[in-house]
C-alpha cells in the first residue's frame, strides 16, 4: 500500500521536513537506487548519524564541506547532514578536471571534502588528497562506504553528546546558509551563489503548486553540483514528501527503465535529454501510466520536441529559474497549448517579487524587453567572499539582476529574448566563453581565442571557438586543441567547432568583436565554413 504525507506543513528549514515525514510516514520510499530503497526514518536515522560523525570531525556552523559523487542516497544524505548542524555544503562535478576542482575548493575553502571511490578510470580519493595539500583549510578528505560515512568516522560521533547535536541543530534557521552552488559570470570564473535554507523550502513549496505535489515520485540524474539536483528536485520532493529515484549517471535506455520500474511521477529534465530518450527504440513499449507531469527547464524546448511530448498525454509544464534564485520562478499554466510551451517560459508566480526593468529600473511595458530582476528572502544571498560581486548583481533599491532579457507577450507569457551576459547553455549546462577562451590559450601555439554559441538541433547550442595561431609556431590542429580542452576541463564546454583564422575582429577600443564572430558563425552554419575545423561533441 503507497503511503500518503498528510497535508504538507510550511516548516522553516530542510531537516524539519525529514522528521516530519520520519514521523508521519517513516515506511514510505524518501530515497531508491538502482532498485534499494531508502524509507524516511532509515534517511533520518543516516543522516541523524552522519550529523553526529561531522560534529565529531569537529564541523561547525558556517564551516564547508565539498562533496564529488554522482546523484545518488549518499549525496542526498550529506547534504541534509551538513545544513542540518549549520554547515555549508556544496557540491563536486565528477567531470570536472583537475583545474576545476582547484578553482572551488580554493574558494570555497571546506574544512572537509567527502567523496565516493574512483569510478570511470579515476581515482578522486587519490586525486582530491593531492590537491588538499594546496587549501589550508582542508583536515581531511573521507571517503563514503554505501549510503553515508565510512563506518569509522559514523562510530567516532557514536558518544557525541546529545545536548551538542541538539545545540548545533538549534543554530539553524530559516535564514542560515544551506548551500554554496558555484556558477560563472561573464567573465569565466565560477562564483559560489550561497542559498539560504529559506530559499530552498519556499521555492519547493511554490513549486509544488504547480507540478508534483504530494507523494510524488521524480526521477533525479542530474549532477550533485547544479541547483538542479539538489533544489529542484531533491529538496522540492523532501518538503512534499516524495521519493527521489536516483539514477548515478544520464543513460537513455537506463532512464527508459527506470521510469516505468519505479513508477515515476514526475520526469523533469533538459530538452537535450528528452529527445536523446525518446530517440530509445525502448521508449516506445515503456508502461508510462503513472507518469502525471513532464518538466524542463534551463533551455528552450523546440517547438518539434514538444509536439512529441504533447502526445504523450502528460501535463507539461516549463519554467524558469537560475542558481542565484534558488528555484523556479515563472511557470507555463496547465492549460498551456504547444505554442506557449515553445515560445515562452509562462508567467512568474504572484508570491515572488519579480520585474522587469530596463536600464533605469524602470517597468517596461508589453512587447518590450527588460531585464528580470527579483527580490526577497528566498533568492541567494550573496556571492561567497564576493562583495564586490554581489554588490553588482543588485541594483540599489534591492532588485537583483538576473542578466536576461524577457519581454511580455499577451496569451503567450514571458519569452526569453536575449542575455546581457555572454554566457550560452549546451545540453542545459551554463557555459561561460571566458573560461573556455582561457583554457584554450593555455595551448601554447594559440595566441587569442575568442567563443561564442550557437544553435545546434540537440544540445539547443554549443560553442564555436575563433583561433588566431601564435606567431612563430605551427598552427593547431583543431582536433588538438579539442583533446587540449578536454583535458583540462568538462567535456560540455568544450567547442564543437574550432576556426583558425589569421586575426580576430576588434572593436575600435580594441576588444574583440563578439557580434562579427557570431555573424561569421552564422556562415558557418549555413555552409560557409571555408575555414578549417574540428568537431568536439559537448
Amino acid at each position: 500500500m503507497r503511503l500518503l504525507p498528510p497535508d504538507i506543513p510550511a516548516l522553516p528549514r530542510l531537516g524539519d521536513y525529514l522528521g516530519h515525514y520520519a514521523h508521519h510516514t517513516p515506511d514510505s520510499d524518501a530515497a531508491v537506487l538502482n532498485g534499494r530503497r531508502l524509507s524516511y526514518a532509515t534517511l533520518h536515522a543516516q543522516v541523524t548519524a552522519a550529523q553526529r560523525a561531522l560534529l565529531a570531525l569537529g564541523i561547525r556552523p558556517g564551516d564547508r564541506v565539498a562533496m564529488l559523487a554522482p546523484p545518488c542516497p549518499a549525496f542526498w544524505t550529506l547534504f541534509l547532514a551538513t545544513c542540518g548542524i549549520g554547515g555549508i555544503w556544496t557540491g563536486l562535478n565528477p567531470k570536472y578536471r583537475t583545474a576545476e576542482f582547484r578553482h572551488v575548493l580554493t574558494d570555497a575553502q571546506p574544512s572537509l571534502v567527502i567523496t565516493v571511490p574512483g569510478f570511470g578510470g579515476r581515482d578522486y580519493p587519490a586525486e582530491l588528497s593531492e590537491l588538499a595539500r594546496e587549501v589550508p583549510s582542508i583536515r581531511a578528505v573521507l571517503e563514503v562506504q554505501g549510503d553515508n560515512l565510512h563506518p569509522r568516522h559514523l562510530a567516532a560521533g557514536e558518544n557525541l553528546s546529545p545536548a551538542l547535536l541538539a545545540a548545533a541543530r538549534e543554530t539553524v534557521t530559516a535564514d542560515s546558509p544551506a548551500l554554496i552552488v558555484y556558477t560563472s559570470g561573464s567573465t569565466g570564473r565560477p562564483k559560489g551563489a550561497v542559498l539560504r535554507q529559506r530559499g530552498l523550502v519556499e521555492c519547493s513549496l511554490i513549486q509544488g503548486d504547480h507540478f508534483g505535489g504530494p507523494g510524488m515520485r521524480m526521477l533525479n540524474n542530474l549532477p550533485i553540483n547544479h541547483i538542479g539536483s539538489v533544489g529542484d528536485v531533491s529538496c522540492a520532493t523532501l518538503v512534499q514528501g516524495g521519493a527521489i529515484i536516483f539514477m548515478e549517471s544520464f543513460d537513455p535506455a537506463g532512464t527508459v527503465h527506470v521510469l516505468a520500474a519505479e513508477r515515476v511521477s514526475v520526469w523533469g529534465q533538459i530538452p537535450t535529454m528528452f529527445q536523446l530518450v525518446m530517440d530509445d527504440p525502448a521508449f516506445a513499449h515503456a508502461d508510462l501510466s503513472h507518469l502525471r507531469d513532464i518538466v524542463w527547464s534551463g533551455a528552450a524546448a523546440p517547438e518539434a520536441l514538444v509536439c512529441r511530448l504533447a502526445a504523450l498525454g502528460k501535463r507539461l509544464v516549463t519554467c524558469f529559474g537560475m542558481t542565484e534564485t534558488t528555484g523556479n520562478i515563472t511557470f507555463t499554466r496547465p492549460d498551456a497549448d504547444i505554442a506557449v510551451l515553445a515560445g515562452s517560459i509562462g508567467w512568474p508566480d504572484p508570491r515572488y517579487d519579480i520585474r522587469l526593468a530596463d536600464a533605469d529600473g524602470n517597468p517596461v511595458p508589453d512587447g518590450v524587453a527588460g531585464e528580470i530582476q527579483v527580490r526577497g528572502g528566498w533568492i541567494m544571498q550573496g556571492y561567497f567572499n564576493r562583495p564586490g560581486a554581489t554588490a553588482e548583481s543588485f541594483t540599489p533599491d534591492g532588485w537583483m539582476r538576473t542578466g536576461d532579457l524577457a519581454e511580455i507577450v499577451p496569451d503567450l507569457g514571458w519569452r526569453i529574448v536575449g542575455r546581457l551576459k555572454e554566457m550560452f547553455k549546451s545540453g542545459g549546462y551554463n557555459v561561460y566563453p571566458r573560461e573556455v577562451e582561457q583554457v584554450i590559450e593555455t595551448h601554447p601555439a594559440v595566441e587569442l581565442a575568442a567563443v561564442v554559441g550557437v544553435p545546434d538541433p540537440l544540445y539547443r547550442e554549443v560553442g564555436y571557438a575563433f583561433i588566431q595561431p601564435r606567431a612563430g609556431h605551427q598552427p593547431p590542429n583543431p582536433a588538438e586543441l579539442a583533446a587540449h580542452c578536454r583535458a583540462h576541463m568538462a567535456n560540455y564546454k568544450v567547442p564543437k567547432r574550432f576556426i583558425l583564422t589569421e586575426s580576430l575582429p576588434l572593436l575600435p577600443i580594441g576588444k574583440l568583436d563578439k557580434q562579427a564572430l557570431r555573424a561569421q558563425a552564422a556562415g558557418l552554419l549555413a555552409g560557409d565554413v571555408g575555414q578549417v575545423e574540428a568537431k568536439a561533441e559537448p
